[in-house]
This record gives C-alpha cells, sequence and structure tokens, in this order.
C-alpha cells in the first residue's frame, strides 16, 4: 500500500456500494474500482437476486481526496449509491462527518478571516495621557 506522506494522511474505511440492475451498471463500476486500485485493500460483492440489488462492501485505505473522488464517481452512476465510513484515531468517522467537520473548520477559517478584516477597518485609537487627554 502507498505510504501516507504529511500533506495526505491516509485513512482506512468501508465503502458499501449498492448496484441496482447490475448487467447494466457492473461494468461502470468495475471500471471505477480499477481506477482506484491503489486504494483498495479489499472487495467482497454479493448478489441479492430476489432484490435485483448487488452489494459491494469495498475496503478502502487512502487519502480523503482519493477516497471521496472515487465514491463521487461511483455515487454518479444511475443506478448506484455509496455509503461509507471512514476510521479515525479514535474511532469511526462517517463520510458525513467528515464533511461536517470541514464545513466547520471552513467556517471557522471565514471567521478568522472577517475577524481580521475588520480588525484592520478599525481606526486605531489614539494615545492618551493619565488624565484621558490626547497625547501629543
Amino acid at each position: 500500500m502507498n505510504e501516507p506522506d504529511a500533506v495526505h494522511e491516509h485513512r482506512l474505511g468501508v465503502v458499501a456500494v449498492f448496484v441496482e440492475n447490475r448487467l447494466d451498471t457492473a461494468p461502470k463500476v468495475n471500471e471505477i474500482l480499477s481506477q482506484y486500485g491503489r486504494i483498495l485493500v479489499g472487495r467482497m460483492g454479493i448478489p441479492y437476486r430476489e432484490r435485483n440489488l448487488s452489494v459491494i462492501s469495498v475496503i478502502v485505505d487512502g487519502s480523503n481526496d482519493d477516497i471521496g473522488a472515487m465514491t463521487g464517481k461511483l455515487g454518479a452512476i444511475p443506478g448506484v449509491s455509496v455509503k461509507s465510513a471512514l476510521r479515525r484515531k479514535n474511532g469511526v468517522e462517517t463520510a458525513d462527518e467528515v464533511r461536517s467537520r470541514k464545513l466547520e473548520a471552513r467556517t471557522q477559517n471565514q471567521d478568522r478571516e472577517m475577524a481580521g478584516e475588520a480588525k484592520a477597518q478599525r481606526p486605531k485609537a489614539k494615545a492618551q495621557d493619565e488624565d484621558g487627554k490626547e497625547a501629543g
């Protein structure tokens, strides 16, 4: 498996791929999984014929960007839905939690930027002497 670098920390997770109408969609699904073979640890596919549905569970070890790109492409295929859960140091973090955490960090950064802009726009206070009169 690829070694994680400082910028792209690798995450371990499970991706569930639900495939309707397997004969129509399986070739597209397999093509995308092959494109991301470098982050796949293993996969298991189970046909559920009674529901005309196949379920593929995929173990992944890759960066958030790679896992997100792969699940996004899979989810864009008509008749395919995708759910993922990624491991964090103290447990499991779902894809929704990852998105929520990223949104929160983005919001905090925007708040900091806005606070910095507001501070820069404030008029500078004039120095005062001990009696409260403007100094000098």
